[in-house]
């Protein structure tokens, strides 16, 4: 993992495709604003959003019956 130290306007480069802005920073707070900018094919996530949709898609799922079931 890269660990940086960034302020307000400082761009990192991932590729040739997407960036990642520092957008505003409140050190105090230890907060953070973040701008995306990468191709529309690229999804985008936080961690939360990520993995609410994962426990959706395994709830979701039918029930899976294995192969001691088919005889």
């Amino acid at each position: 993992m890269l660990v940086l130290t960034m302020d307000a306007g400082d761009i990192v480069h991932i590729g040739d495709d997407i960036q990642i802005k520092v957008v505003r920073s409140d050190k105090r707070k230890g907060r953070y604003v973040l701008g995306f900018q990468a191709p529309q094919d690229v999804l985008i996530l936080r961690d939360v959003v990520k993995q609410r949709i994962a426990k959706e898609v395994i709830t979701d799922l039918p029930a899976h019956d294995g192969p001691e079931s088919r005889q």
